[in-house]
């Protein structure tokens, strides 16, 4: 075999030795790749998983918590959220929420302040108040956000009123209302609006969110286990007409006019009624006052 042939065979066998290495090594990259991109993939859906944690927390007042003994299961993982109150600030809550997919954790941890909410009396009325029977109007237990259970407030004419309380114009409210003119009982969880007098009445009724009767509101009730109750926030642009039989109402009530109120009817001030009903608004009750992650906490 002459040189030139073994050079050529030689140079032959060197480049098939370098393709193979590098085909080898190309095979080996790729399969690290995408081990690396499996394992962002999992501590994502992990970080994920521990921000809705957080999310579900806050839904509700006050926070609650998801132990790691029975945690809430989403997609392929899960998470558990703790929830720590301040000794010294009753509104300011500590949630720590850790994410778990496969064996890829991740915690987030938030502080966040209660919102106060501009509402610090059950009835809050522009006319007169005449008040009789058994009916009584309360701040509730444990309310400190309730200075009266009652006030008069001549201003309620002013479109600004209306606009300050619900951060909204009365035209835009109109809008968003999820449930227009409604019958006779008074909607669930829902924004609810009447263009005239409005008139609840009836057994065993219950309504919830946010009322508003541009006009005339007559509410009497005759349930008594359960009473007939509504939670959350009523506005009436005229005359709170009647408000009597066992009807009761928990949260606030606006009446830009009069109020009659007899029988056994009662209103509580009530802040969880209250923020459930700006929630409708898509309001969240709570302002962040801080965010990290942090993975040195065990739950």
């Amino acid at each position: 075999m002459s040189r030139r042939k073994v050079s050529i065979l030689a140079v032959t066998v060197g480049f098939a030795l370098v393709f193979t290495m590098l085909g080898s090594a190309s095979i080996y990259m790729a399969g690290l790749q995408s081990e690396t991109q499996e394992r962002t993939i999992l501590s994502n859906h992990a970080f994920w998983l521990a921000e809705a944690g957080i999310n579900r927390s806050l839904t509700t007042d006050p926070p609650q918590a998801f132990p790691a003994s029975n945690p809430p299961a989403l997609g392929n993982g899960n998470y558990a959220a703790w929830v720590g109150t301040d000794p010294l600030d009753s509104a300011l809550y500590t949630v720590r929420s850790t994410g778990l997919v496969n064996n890829f954790r991740r915690t987030v941890e938030i502080q966040a302040r209660r919102r106060s909410y501009p509402i610090d009396s059950f009835l809050t009325y522009s006319g007169t108040l005449d008040q009789g029977g058994n009916s009584n109007f309360i701040c509730g237990e444990n309310e400190p956000n309730c200075v009266a259970p009652t006030q008069q407030d001549t201003g309620m004419n002013n479109q600004a009123y209306f606009q300050s309380l619900f951060g909204l114009t009365w035209e835009q409210m109109r809008a968003i209302a999820t449930n227009t003119n409604p019958e006779q009982n008074p909607p669930q969880d829902e924004i609810a609006w009447s263009d005239g007098d409005m008139s609840v009445s009836g057994t065993n009724w219950a309504g919830s969110g946010i009322l508003i009767v541009d006009g005339d509101l007559k509410i009497t009730g005759s349930g008594d286990n359960p009473p007939d109750t509504f939670q959350g926030i009523i506005w009436v642009e005229g005359n709170f007409t009647n408000l009597a039989g066992n009807a009761i109402i928990r949260g606030a009530v606006f009446v830009n006019g009069d109020i009659k109120a007899r029988g056994n009817a009662d209103g509580y001030y009530s802040s969880e009624a209250i923020y459930r009903a700006f929630g409708g608004l898509g309001w969240s009750n709570y302002s962040l006052i801080s965010w990290q992650e942090n993975d040195n906490h065990v739950l």
